[in-house]
């Protein structure tokens, strides 16, 4: 019975030095400092010109909004507004 649980326990040996190995690297690099991507100073910050497509599409779609919502909506009440008046009918 002791041996079964000897080899059960040896069978995890060779993945904790696997693992143990790679820890170690994995500090050792991380020991030897890490660089800026960039070493100059940039011009403007990550995703600016993204945020500037984002803000000129959310203008787009504000003017469609009026467009597609005001402008009918101002045809319609000019319209209901003159249908009565024309020929000095009374209601």
């Amino acid at each position: 019975m002791n041996s079964a649980l000897l080899y059960f326990m040896l069978s995890f040996v060779p993945a904790g030095v696997l693992s143990l190995f790679l820890e170690i690297s994995q500090r050792i690099k991380g020991l030897r400092g890490s660089r800026a991507p960039v070493a100059t100073k940039l011009l403007r910050p990550p995703g600016e010109s993204c945020r500037r497509k984002i803000q000129e599409l959310d203008d787009k779609i504000g003017e469609l909004c009026i467009w597609v919502i005001a402008f009918p909506a101002t045809l319609l009440l000019g319209y209901l507004s003159s249908s009565g008046t024309g020929n000095g009918q009374t209601l």
